[in-house]
């Protein structure tokens, strides 16, 4: 966990050479006050692999789940919740993805309680990888925020252009409330089940099983998520 009552906080934090983090669950800290800041991890090394892990980060008034300036990232099956401290004020953005080669699969990334949410943001331009099988959220009762934004374009649709990597097999959500795709245990609810695509699809062979080493996948498909229901 971050610290809750530092004004600026990153709790994990890498600037150089790789980073690997599974089957982890990580909260940011920070304060409810102007200009607080609180992200639960920033890279800025040369290798990024996320997997299998339970991301949070609802205390700060700028509050981020992840924010990579990697070369190269692997993002996958992760439960990423970003959400502000103030509704008035401030921004929550789940997933900032800076690299050049990415994969973002089978992840939930919501973005809500503030004026400005960003589940998914991409800045500069990937050269390649593969963005699928995600449900990106944007959950508010007062207004709207584009899902995705990249470099200046933002979409609000499953069919969203990420530069050079691949794009399928997400889906939008936009009013829902989080309980309807996570329960209290961080396992999927009905909108997030056998929603993901086979790792397979995205050279993707890693993965086996589940936050909770529960093989992966179980029933129809694979649970987008840390948790394979």
């Amino acid at each position: 966990s971050g610290n809750l009552s530092s004004p600026d906080d990153f709790t994990i934090f890498s600037s150089g050479g790789d980073l690997r983090i599974s089957k982890s669950i990580i909260a940011a800290g920070g304060i409810d006050a102007p200009g607080s800041g609180g992200c639960a991890i920033k890279s800025e090394g040369e290798n990024l692999v996320v997997e299998n892990n339970v991301i949070q980060s609802r205390n700060a008034r700028f509050a981020c789940g992840i924010d990579s300036s990697s070369d190269k990232s692997s993002i996958v099956h992760n439960t990423i919740l970003a959400h502000g401290s103030n509704p008035d004020s401030g921004f929550a953005k789940a997933l900032v993805s800076r690299g050049e080669d990415i994969l973002i699969v089978n992840n939930i990334i919501p973005a809500g309680s503030a004026p400005d949410r960003y589940p998914l943001i991409c800045s500069g331009a990937p050269s390649g990888g593969t963005v699928a099988g995600n449900i990106i959220a944007d959950f508010s009762v007062s207004s709207f925020s584009e899902v995705i934004g990249c470099d200046g374009l933002f979409y609000s649709v499953s069919d969203f252009d990420f530069f050079g990597a691949d794009v399928f097999g997400n889906t939008i959500f936009d009013g829902e409330s989080e309980s309807s795709l996570v329960a209290s245990d961080f396992s999927p609810l009905s909108g997030a089940i056998d929603s993901g695509v086979d790792p397979l699809q995205a050279g993707i062979s890693s993965i086996h099983d589940d936050l909770n080493s529960s093989p992966r996948p179980s029933g129809g498909g694979y649970d987008s998520g840390a948790i394979e229901k």
